[in-house]
């Protein structure tokens, strides 16, 4: 192939890639489609709405929101907890500020749209090779993975997990080795978990003071990663991020929310503050405990 048969295979690509988020973009405008209730009633945040139309397009777990209209002022969407052939019941994080008494529930498609919106960001990007990319090599490498380097070699592992079986201690080696994009792809079930809570803890054994980012389509394999370095590695500093109510959040994981390790930080930064202070006394000849007290 010459170089500008390569050139139109690779538009076509990028070009595919658009169509397929414009598919997306359009299918979430149809996914908004109202249901409309009659009444409703609640307990607490609770609200058990009496529905008038179709239910075939619901899903538990979706997040919906109370029309108010063009003009309304927007509240905080709800999470659909269960539903009948009559009745909707949605949990309100937020308890609404006014709901009319019939009305219709519209899917909140914020998170989907914004979503799409960074993808057809980056791949504009991606696409005019612009010079905020992380990897300056990456448009070729999606075109053309062979360009991607042979990982180096890499000495022998103490593993952290010492059920870690050939095939896996294989991928973590070859994941450590390689420089740049490093994809491993299996069905549920096969130990991608195992596989990235060994992964990261080995790294962290190699070089503890390397930052990294775990992100996942779904808060549960998210939370047995991060749980699983924990138990790896009880001295790493991780901290989960989610939503302001973290509803969705693995009670073993809620530890680690930002939250939850602020008072551990303010007793390791106080304690770190006293032992650099009790040095910096000494090497100059005072007594810490007669400063502390004359600051009293």
């Amino acid at each position: 192939r010459d170089n500008a048969l390569e050139a139109k295979e690779d538009r076509r690509l990028m070009e595919q890639w658009k169509s397929q988020l414009l598919a997306r973009q359009e299918l979430e405008r149809i996914r908004q489609k109202p249901i409309k209730y009659s009444s409703f009633t609640a307990k607490s945040n609770r609200y058990f709405f009496n529905i008038d139309s179709d239910l075939t397009s619901i899903e538990v777990g979706e997040l919906r929101k109370i029309d108010l209209g063009d003009g309304g002022e927007w509240q905080q969407p709800g999470e659909v907890e269960s539903f009948s052939d009559s009745e909707v019941q949605i949990w309100f994080y937020v308890q609404p500020s006014k709901v009319p008494k019939s009305g219709k529930l519209l899917l909140d498609t914020t998170a989907a749209s914004i979503k799409i919106g960074r993808e057809k960001a980056a791949l504009e990007s991606l696409i005019q090779k612009s010079p905020d990319l992380v990897n300056s090599k990456l448009y070729d490498l999606i075109i053309s993975p062979m360009v991607q380097e042979e990982p180096e070699n890499v000495p022998e592992l103490n593993w952290i997990n010492p059920d870690l079986d050939e095939d896996k201690q294989q991928a973590v080696r070859v994941a450590i080795g390689s420089d740049g994009m490093f994809a491993l792809e299996g069905p549920p079930g096969t130990g991608k978990t195992t596989f990235i809570a060994e992964l990261v803890a080995q790294e962290l054994s190699r070089n503890p003071d390397s930052k990294i980012l775990i992100s996942s389509q779904t808060n549960v394999a998210l939370d047995n990663a991060l749980t699983r370095i924990i138990n790896h590695i009880p001295e790493s500093q991780v901290i989960r991020l989610a939503d302001q109510s973290a509803s969705r959040v693995l009670d073993e994981a809620k530890k680690l929310l930002l939250s939850s390790q602020i008072e551990l930080w303010r007793e390791k930064t106080k304690k770190n503050a006293k032992n650099y202070f009790d040095k910096w006394c000494i090497s100059i000849g005072l007594n810490s405990a007669e400063i502390e007290l004359a600051a009293a």
